[in-house]
This record gives structure tokens, sequence and C-alpha cells, in this order.
């Protein structure tokens, strides 16, 4: 038995070249190794942290307290809730640095600290205000049993 040559046939199409490599990496990245999937984007490079996950809650709650305190309608509690976003704060924030970046929230905690201070300078001046207020007037009580009236000047 004799081997035949392949028979050739004008139609077919020629074989196909190999695709071309990739582009080159760029620059200042290394090229991935064999089998290492690149990192695609919003993933971190290879010897970078990610961003801490969980926010401390007690910095959630500085920062809710801080921004309940600002407001002059909560005129009694209006200062001790603004005291307690300042406390709540600082202990917030010293919990955020001793975990090492695995918790977050120092922002937070720190907003809730100005805040806190936000509502207790106003609830000073508020004070202020209505002492000013209450010391320029001269007000006499007039009236019999049933009924008084102020005379204020």
């Amino acid at each position: 038995m004799t081997e035949q040559p392949p028979s050739y046939d004008p139609n077919s199409q020629p074989p196909q070249a190999p695709a071309p490599p990739p582009p080159p990496p760029p620059w200042g990245q290394a090229p991935p190794t064999y089998g290492q999937v690149p990192p695609t984007y919003g993933q971190p490079m290879p010897g970078y942290y990610p961003q801490p996950t969980d926010t401390n809650g007690k910095a959630t709650a500085a920062l809710v307290l801080g921004i309940v305190g600002i407001f002059p309608g909560l005129f009694l509690c209006g200062p001790l809730v603004a005291i307690a976003a300042i406390i709540v704060g600082f202990i917030a924030k010293k919990d955020v640095d001793v975990s090492q970046g695995r918790v977050g929230g120092r922002s937070q905690a720190k907003a809730g600290i100005v805040l806190g201070f936000v509502g207790v300078g106003l609830f000073v001046l508020g004070v202020i205000g209505l002492v000013i207020l209450f010391s320029n007037l001269d007000c006499s009580s007039v009236g019999n049993n049933n009924s008084y009236s102020f005379n204020c000047n």
C-alpha cells in the first residue's frame, strides 16, 4: 500500500495566522505571571490593603447626636445631646484608632465632635441672647385678682 499525498482543493481557505500577542502592560506595572489573572478595575493591587468595610457604631451615633444637638427646637435637651455627641465621638475616634484600620468611621466621629461643639456654642449664644433680651425689658405687672397685664417699656 502506498501512501497518497493529500489532495489539493483550489476552493479551500488557506490556514489562518495565529492571533497577535496581547499588548504590553502600562509603564510601572509588572506583567502578570503565568496563571495569574491581572486585577480588574475596583480590585486592590497586590500588596495594598482594602478599605475597611465595617463602620464603628459609636461613630454613627456621635454623628446623629451631633446633628440632633444643633437644633434650637430642643433648647433644653439640645446641650445634653450635644455633650453626649462630644463624649461618644471621642470614644469612637479612640476605638477606630485602636483597631488599626479594621474598622472605619473616624470621619463620622470627628463630625459628631464638631457638631457637638457647635450645638453647645449655639446653646451658650442663645442663653446670652435671652439674658440680654430680658435684662433690657422694664416690665411691671398691674392687675387685680382675675387678670394681669404687663407694661413693658
